[in-house]
């Protein structure tokens, strides 16, 4: 029987989805209606029927909640795909799979950026990167976690009061003149999206440039992406385009971007990929599994082989 997914969408206390899991549930929705072809044969009361069974299946959750979700046996045939926000993302994974946290990505090392890049450790190592390349202030991003708490440009002499730990990577850059931002939606190796979220929308970036990094990531990417880049002018008034950072299609602002089909794509792959750089899980409850027959960490891989295969 093929898979169905069982979207988890996190709501907020009130019942109310937030903003941008509206746009999933309509997406799904349109996508039940408008894919004919997703029907299922069932039996019931020893007859043998046919009724059309959603592809997508909206179930709200909220954040208190999706830890008892992660933790409660699936249904056979549905896979649960956790949609919100990164707190949201990895409490579920946590929860199912054992996975305590999402695995960063910034900028990839088969693409190269046009400006001063690098990761190091603790503030020593972004003193280190300032003296290496004479900077006087550069931007601090911490790297141990998607979207940590670490994000400022700063002094040299002020870099102290960020309180970096000193065993743990952050991700630091110097400082540029950003004229506009935009996210890249990448699916598959195709690019199926361009969006401003920041600075002079009329400033776009270079169409070459942008397809000459998703070429050089494909191999090793995820299988669905957001490539961020900048249009950034230099002290001359020229315009060029660099990379900002990559991430993983989970938890990623959509800034308009709502192609049912793609978005709903895009969002099993992030989970699907997240799910396959982890090696080592932690073993789902034995009465889980004893409830469904089922074993967790291979039909994860399954629906993977499964999902890949279908699309």
């Amino acid at each position: 029987m093929d898979m169905r997914y069982r979207l988890l969408l996190q709501q907020e206390a009130d019942g109310l989805l937030l903003p941008e899991q509206a746009v999933v549930a309509e997406a799904a929705k349109f996508s039940n209606w408008y894919e004919s072809a997703s029907q299922f044969l069932y039996r019931t009361g020893g007859k043998t029927g046919a009724k059309e069974l959603d592809k997508y299946i909206l179930s709200p959750t909220t954040l208190t909640g999706i830890s008892e979700v992660g933790t409660a046996p699936a249904e056979a045939g549905i896979e649960d795909i956790p949609i919100g926000s990164i707190e949201f993302v990895e409490t579920f994974l946590s929860s199912r799979y054992g996975i305590d946290h999402l695995t960063p990505i910034f900028i990839p090392p088969q693409i190269q950026p046009k400006r001063k890049t690098s990761i190091v450790t603790g503030s020593a190592g972004v003193q280190a990167f300032m003296r290496q390349n004479g900077l006087d202030m550069v931007f601090v991003k911490s790297a141990a976690r998607v979207k940590g708490d670490t994000c400022s440009i700063i002094q040299m002499e002020d870099i102290d009061l960020l309180g970096l730990k000193s065993n743990e990577p952050y991700f630091v850059s110097e400082p540029v003149d950003i004229v506009s931002e935009w996210r890249i939606f990448v699916k598959r190796g195709r690019v199926v999206g361009v969006r401003n979220y920041g600075g002079d929308e009329w400033v776009v970036p270079d169409r070459t440039t942008v397809l000459s990094m998703v070429n050089a990531y494909h191999v090793v990417s995820p299988f669905s992406y957001t490539l961020d880049v900048a249009a950034i002018q230099n002290s001359n008034g020229t315009v060029y385009t660099d990379i900002v950072e990559v991430h993983n299609f989970i938890s990623c602002g959509l800034y308009g971007f709502d192609t049912a089909n793609d978005l709903l794509t895009m969002l099993i792959d992030g989970i699907h990929w997240e799910i396959r750089q982890h090696k080592h899980y932690k073993q789902p409850s034995k009465n889980a599994e004893k409830a469904t027959g089922r074993n967790f960490r291979q039909d994860a891989f399954v629906s993977c082989y499964r999902y890949y295969r279908m699309v």
